[in-house]
């Protein structure tokens, strides 16, 4: 958006100009402290420019001069930093906008997407109902169960894909084939479940 690419060049020409303030700050912070009056160069310049004695007495920068541009330069870094913040809400807005205008033609398509997601966890939820009626009626299976279990209650919880089921029913297909094993001899007692818990 060329709109937004002014702005971050605008932002960056503030961050610059704000490195170079805070940075003359930092010097004038160590002049501060090194500070001992006029420097012989500072005096023997103004003499030379044609300066009276007193006046060359005094030559340079004063430290009240020193703690003045300091504190301007503070208030303009504060000014700069504010400045910057408020551009950087002017491109979140005007992403906001854009992004509002797109609701209309997505939201829709949204939809169909979650219509399809609750379909996909219905049949993973039917899936998982199985392999447990399988695990319980046959003893055989229980490792493929937990994992898929783990899966289930999170689309039925933190995702909501799915409502919460307390009793998941087997599918009647499942539940009709693992009856048929019932009196298949002594050795294979069976167990029927034609729900399976979540809790």
């Amino acid at each position: 958006m060329p709109k937004i690419a002014a702005i971050e060049g605008r932002i960056a020409e503030m961050q610059k100009a704000t490195v170079t303030a805070e940075d003359r700050c930092t010097a004038i912070t160590r002049e501060l402290a090194d500070f001992r009056g006029p420097s012989g160069a500072d005096v023997s310049a103004a003499l030379l420019a044609g300066h009276s004695a007193t006046t060359a007495a005094v030559a340079g920068p004063s430290k009240e001069a020193l703690e003045t541009e300091r504190a301007s330069l503070r208030e303009g870094i504060r000014d700069l930093t504010n400045q910057v913040e408020n551009a950087r809400r002017d491109i979140f807005n005007i992403r906001g906008s854009a992004h509002l205008k797109l609701n209309p033609i997505c939201e829709p398509l949204a939809e169909e997407l979650m219509v399809e997601a609750r379909e996909a966890a219905g049949r993973i939820i039917a899936v998982y109902a199985s392999l447990e009626a399988i695990a319980w009626t046959t003893k055989f299976g229980w490792h493929k169960t937990s994992g898929i279990k783990d899966v289930v209650f999170a689309m039925m919880t933190g995702a909501a894909v799915a409502p919460f089921q307390r009793e998941i029913a087997v599918p009647v297909e499942i539940s009709a084939a693992l009856q048929a094993l019932d009196g298949k001899g002594a050795a294979l007692p069976a167990s029927f479940r034609a729900t399976i818990s979540m809790t």
